[in-house]
């Protein structure tokens, strides 16, 4: 029931701006890609953070 109640009331709509959606009573509810921009994972920002971690430990001790 909630799947068919979220296809009936969804409506696609890729790359919209940001500022044209919202979440209304009774309106469609406006799914899709609105950004692609491309970030670091966060396993790659932790490997960063842990090598400027160990850095800053040898420089230190």
């Amino acid at each position: 029931d909630m799947m068919k109640f979220y296809h009936d009331n969804s409506e696609i709509r890729h790359g919209e701006d940001t500022k044209n959606l919202d979440i209304g009573f009774q309106k469609k509810i406006i799914v899709g890609k609105f950004v692609d921009r491309e970030r670091p994972t966060y396993t790659e920002r932790y490997n960063e953070w842990l090598s400027e971690l160990k850095g800053a430990k040898d420089e230190s001790g």
